[in-house]
């Protein structure tokens, strides 16, 4: 049927984590789970400033040289997941979710599409009215794309995930075109006149509130 249950991770605020201290992490926790012996989690954490780059970025996404950028203190990481150039760092929560799809036997098309709704349903508690793009994935508010989202799965296992715009400096801009967007543009709850809170306080919220992530039903569908 239609009703799925769920089961909910545990939620982990790191606080602020460099994003390679993060990815090596999360490669650990998806080794344990794959090996038998972890325990699915959602991990949230505020970035120092980094660019990452998907599998599709290109040279064209970054207005600076990497070399530039590092010289400025941020950080510059070539990552397995699809999408383009994403830049986190302070004002913005970042979740990763590592997550056995596999166990909990549903697709990662569903799991993508129960996550943005859920992330959709947050902002509408902020004030901010959002909406999925499928071409740009992510959630777009009237003024530009407020939340990312760039998952990689090896094996039923997730990794990379979600961020969130709460209240970053956007002066990044100048210097990165985040995921091919051109004028399109980026926003912050902020920037949306929602109620940004601090990125400590929405990860408490969400602590609180849990991550109810689908599972499949377990017996085969009849043929």
């Amino acid at each position: 049927g239609s009703t799925m249950e769920s089961e909910s991770p545990e939620v982990r605020w790191l606080g602020r984590v460099p994003y390679l201290k993060t990815l090596l992490l999360q490669r650990r926790m998806r080794a344990r789970l794959l090996a038998g012996v972890g325990e699915e989690c959602l991990l949230l954490v505020e970035h120092p400033p980094v660019v990452t780059l998907g599998r599709r970025a290109g040279p064209e996404d970054l207005s600076l040289p990497v070399a530039s950028l590092r010289r400025r203190g941020v950080g510059v990481y070539r990552i397995e997941r699809g999408g383009r150039a994403t830049w986190h760092g302070p004002g913005q929560l970042v979740g990763y979710p590592i997550l056995s799809l596999t166990q909990r036997r549903i697709g990662s098309a569903s799991f993508v599409s129960w996550l943005s709704t859920w992330l959709q349903e947050r902002l509408g508690e902020l004030g901010v009215d959002a909406r999925y793009s499928e071409e740009a994935p992510g959630l777009w508010a009237p003024g530009g794309k407020i939340a990312a989202l760039g998952l990689h799965t090896h094996r039923g296992v997730t990794l990379h995930g979600f961020s969130l715009n709460l209240d970053p400096s956007l002066d990044w801009l100048d210097w990165l075109d985040p995921c091919g967007l051109g004028e399109r543009g980026v926003t912050s709850v902020s920037r949306e006149g929602g109620g940004a809170p601090s990125v400590v306080a929405l990860a408490r919220r969400f602590q609180a509130l849990g991550f109810p992530v689908p599972k499949g039903s377990s017996h085969k569908p009849r043929v």
